[in-house]
Protein backbone atom coordinates (compact mmCIF):
# COMPACT_ATOMS: atom_id res chain seq x y z
CA UNK A 1 0.00 0.00 0.00
CA UNK A 2 1.39 3.40 -0.90
CA UNK A 3 2.46 5.86 1.74
CA UNK A 4 -0.43 8.24 1.05
CA UNK A 5 -3.20 5.82 2.12
CA UNK A 6 -2.30 5.55 5.83
CA UNK A 7 -1.51 9.28 5.92
CA UNK A 8 -4.90 10.13 4.41
CA UNK A 9 -6.70 7.75 6.74
CA UNK A 10 -5.02 9.39 9.74
CA UNK A 11 -5.85 12.84 8.35
CA UNK A 12 -9.56 11.97 8.04
CA UNK A 13 -9.52 10.32 11.47
CA UNK A 14 -8.09 13.49 13.01
CA UNK A 15 -10.85 15.64 11.50
CA UNK A 16 -13.55 13.21 12.67
CA UNK A 17 -12.09 13.27 16.18
CA UNK A 18 -11.97 17.08 16.14
CA UNK A 19 -15.60 17.17 15.01
CA UNK A 20 -16.62 15.13 18.07
CA UNK A 21 -14.38 17.01 20.54
CA UNK A 22 -16.44 19.47 22.62
CA UNK A 23 -13.28 21.51 23.25
CA UNK A 24 -12.73 22.01 19.51
CA UNK A 25 -14.72 25.19 18.98
CA UNK A 26 -14.85 25.21 15.17
CA UNK A 27 -17.64 23.65 13.18
CA UNK A 28 -16.41 21.32 10.48
CA UNK A 29 -18.09 20.85 7.12
CA UNK A 30 -17.35 17.56 5.41
CA UNK A 31 -17.60 17.74 1.62
CA UNK A 32 -17.01 15.00 -0.91
CA UNK A 33 -15.53 14.89 -4.37
CA UNK A 34 -18.43 12.69 -5.50
CA UNK A 35 -20.91 15.50 -4.83
CA UNK A 36 -18.70 18.04 -6.59
CA UNK A 37 -18.44 15.75 -9.62
CA UNK A 38 -22.13 14.73 -9.80
CA UNK A 39 -23.92 17.80 -8.45
CA UNK A 40 -21.58 20.83 -8.41
CA UNK A 41 -24.33 23.33 -7.63
CA UNK A 42 -25.47 21.27 -4.61
CA UNK A 43 -21.83 21.04 -3.48
CA UNK A 44 -21.37 24.81 -3.51
CA UNK A 45 -24.82 25.44 -2.02
CA UNK A 46 -23.82 23.30 0.96
CA UNK A 47 -20.68 25.40 1.49
CA UNK A 48 -22.55 28.67 1.06
CA UNK A 49 -25.20 27.57 3.55
CA UNK A 50 -22.56 26.45 6.05
CA UNK A 51 -20.94 29.89 5.98
CA UNK A 52 -24.24 31.79 5.77
CA UNK A 53 -23.44 33.29 2.37
CA UNK A 54 -26.45 34.13 0.17
CA UNK A 55 -26.39 32.39 -3.20
CA UNK A 56 -26.88 35.70 -5.00
CA UNK A 57 -23.48 36.82 -3.66
CA UNK A 58 -21.73 33.87 -5.29
CA UNK A 59 -20.91 33.14 -8.91
CA UNK A 60 -21.11 29.42 -9.51
CA UNK A 61 -17.99 28.33 -11.40
CA UNK A 62 -18.07 26.82 -14.85
CA UNK A 63 -16.50 23.44 -15.45
CA UNK A 64 -12.79 23.95 -16.11
CA UNK A 65 -11.27 23.29 -19.50
CA UNK A 66 -8.03 21.41 -19.30
CA UNK A 67 -5.25 21.86 -21.82
CA UNK A 68 -2.95 19.26 -23.23
CA UNK A 69 0.00 20.04 -20.96
CA UNK A 70 -1.20 19.50 -17.43
CA UNK A 71 -1.79 16.90 -14.76
CA UNK A 72 -5.34 16.27 -15.93
CA UNK A 73 -4.17 14.82 -19.22
CA UNK A 74 -3.32 11.71 -17.20
CA UNK A 75 -5.94 12.06 -14.46
CA UNK A 76 -9.59 12.68 -15.20
CA UNK A 77 -10.80 13.17 -11.63
CA UNK A 78 -13.74 10.84 -12.14
CA UNK A 79 -15.33 9.48 -9.00
CA UNK A 80 -14.42 5.91 -9.84
CA UNK A 81 -10.99 6.49 -11.36
CA UNK A 82 -9.34 4.69 -8.46
CA UNK A 83 -11.19 1.48 -9.34
CA UNK A 84 -9.64 1.50 -12.81
CA UNK A 85 -6.12 2.32 -11.64
CA UNK A 86 -5.74 0.17 -8.52
CA UNK A 87 -5.54 -3.60 -8.56
CA UNK A 88 -8.13 -5.71 -6.73
CA UNK A 89 -5.47 -6.53 -4.14
CA UNK A 90 -4.71 -2.85 -3.56
CA UNK A 91 -8.40 -2.02 -3.21
CA UNK A 92 -8.85 -4.84 -0.69
CA UNK A 93 -5.89 -3.63 1.39
CA UNK A 94 -7.24 -0.09 1.40
CA UNK A 95 -10.78 -1.26 2.29
CA UNK A 96 -9.35 -3.30 5.16
CA UNK A 97 -7.49 -0.28 6.52
CA UNK A 98 -10.54 2.02 6.53
CA UNK A 99 -12.74 1.88 9.65
CA UNK A 100 -16.06 0.17 8.85
CA UNK A 101 -18.25 3.04 10.05
CA UNK A 102 -16.65 5.41 7.53
CA UNK A 103 -18.18 3.53 4.61
CA UNK A 104 -21.65 4.40 5.87
CA UNK A 105 -20.78 7.90 7.13
CA UNK A 106 -19.34 8.96 3.78
CA UNK A 107 -21.54 6.71 1.57
CA UNK A 108 -18.50 4.85 0.27
CA UNK A 109 -18.86 1.50 -1.44
CA UNK A 110 -16.49 -1.36 -1.02
CA UNK A 111 -15.49 -2.67 -4.40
Amino acid sequence: MCYCVPVNIQWIKSWLEADKDPDFLCEILFCQHETLAKEPKKYFQKILSFYGIPEDKFIFPLLPKFGEKNYFKLRKGSIDEWSKILTSEQIQKINNSIPEDWFQKFSWNKT
